[in-house]
C-alpha cells in the first residue's frame, strides 16, 4: 500500500510540474521601472537589455515569450507565487531569500548599490554627507540594512519604485536615492542634473527566477543559453556582450569567464547577493581576499588597494570643495 501510494504521489508531482516541452511559448514577467535593462515597449530599436536577453534565449531554443509587464520584483514575485509566468527578469538579485522561494539561474550580471543626488546639491559628496538627509530607496534593494551599516544617521525614505525615488529627489523631498548602479548610471547620462556619487553599497548578481512549479529541465536549459550567450569564439563578441554594448554599458571576456559591469562568475556560489561591511568606490563592492592565495587573489587585493585609494581621493576632493 505505502509504495502504490508512493508511486501516485510522484505521478502527480511529474504531472503538476509543467515540463520544457510544454513551455513552447514562455511567459516572462518583465519589470518595466529599471531602464536600460528593463522592457520598454515604446521603443522597438531599443526594447531593454533583459528583453533583448530573452530573444536570445527563447531563439538559443527555438522556443517564443509573451510578455507579463510587472512595475516591481515584488509584483513580479507574486505572480510567480500564483503560477501565473514562468520567468521573471528585471534587475532580480540573487539572495538566500529569493532561492528559498524560486528556482533562480546562474548569473548574467553582477553590480552593486549605488546612491544618486542632484548635481546642484553641492551638500553631498561622500556616504557621511547624508547623515541625518532624507534618502530615498525601493523595498526590494534592502537599503534599510546598508544604509544602517553605511550612514547609520540618514533619514531612510521607502518608495514603492525607482520612478517615485527619482520624482522625490527631483523635488528636494529627498537629497540621495539608492538604486542599482549601473541604472544610475543610464539615469546620469540621460538626464544631466543628476550626479553618482562613486561609491558602491553592495554586490548584487542578476538571476532570473524561475516559477518552482516548473520542471527542473527549465531551469537547467536557460542556463545553458546563458552559457552558450557568453561564449567568446576566435576574434567574435560573445552574443549577450554585443547586447550590453547596444545600451552603452561594458562586457568584458577573461578568461575563465564573462564579467559585466563587475563580474558574472561562471560557477557563482550559493546565494549569490553579499554585503561587504565597508563601502568602495567604483561600480562594484568586492571582499578582500585571504592573504597569500593565486595570483588572481592578489590582483584582487590590488584592485581593492586601489578603490580605497580613490575612495580616500574622493573624500579629501569634497572637504576641499566645501
Amino acid at each position: 500500500m505505502r509504495r502504490i501510494l508512493f508511486g501516485v504521489l510522484v505521478l502527480v508531482g511529474t504531472l503538476s510540474a509543467r515540463s520544457w516541452e510544454r513551455c513552447r511559448t514562455l511567459v516572462v514577467g518583465f519589470r518595466t521601472d529599471n531602464r536600460p535593462f528593463g522592457y520598454n515597449r515604446l521603443d522597438a530599436q531599443r526594447p531593454g537589455i533583459e528583453y533583448e536577453l530573452i530573444s536570445a534565449i527563447a531563439r538559443h531554443h527555438n522556443r517564443t515569450f509573451t510578455v507579463r509587464e510587472v512595475a516591481s520584483q515584488r509584483e513580479g514575485e507574486e505572480l510567480l507565487d500564483r503560477d501565473q509566468i514562468d520567468l521573471l527578469i528585471g534587475s532580480v538579485k540573487s539572495t538566500p531569500e529569493l532561492r528559498q522561494r524560486f528556482n533562480a539561474t546562474a548569473p548574467y550580471f553582477r553590480t552593486g548599490l549605488g546612491i544618486i543626488v542632484l548635481r546642484s546639491n553641492q551638500n553631498v559628496f561622500t556616504l557621511g554627507d547624508l547623515n541625518g538627509r532624507p534618502v530615498a530607496a525601493t523595498p526590494e534593494s534592502n537599503a534599510d540594512r546598508l544604509i544602517e551599516n553605511f550612514i547609520p544617521q540618514a533619514r531612510l525614505e521607502i518608495v514603492p519604485t525607482s520612478a517615485d525615488g527619482l520624482a522625490m529627489l527631483q523635488r528636494n523631498e529627498a537629497e540621495g536615492m539608492v538604486h542599482d548602479r549601473s541604472t544610475l548610471q543610464s539615469e546620469v547620462a540621460r538626464n544631466p542634473s543628476l550626479r553618482l556619487l562613486d561609491v558602491s553599497l553592495s554586490e548584487d548578481n542578476y538571476v532570473i527566477a524561475v516559477n518552482r512549479t516548473r520542471s527542473a529541465q527549465v531551469l537547467e536549459n536557460i542556463n545553458a543559453a546563458l552559457t552558450k550567450l557568453t561564449e567568446a569564439r576566435g576574434t567574435e563578441v560573445p552574443a549577450i556582450a554585443a547586447i550590453f554594448t547596444r545600451y552603452n554599458l561594458g562586457y568584458t571576456v577573461r578568461q575563465g569567464g564573462v564579467t559585466a559591469g563587475g563580474a558574472v562568475r561562471p560557477n557563482p556560489p550559493p546565494g549569490g547577493s553579499t554585503t561587504t561591511g565597508t563601502a568602495t568606490s567604483g561600480g562594484t563592492a568586492i571582499a578582500p581576499p585571504p592573504a597569500g592565495g593565486s595570483v588572481e587573489d592578489r590582483v584582487r587585493r590590488l584592485e581593492t588597494q586601489v578603490q580605497d585609494l580613490q575612495r580616500t581621493i574622493v573624500d579629501l576632493q569634497a572637504r576641499t570643495r566645501r
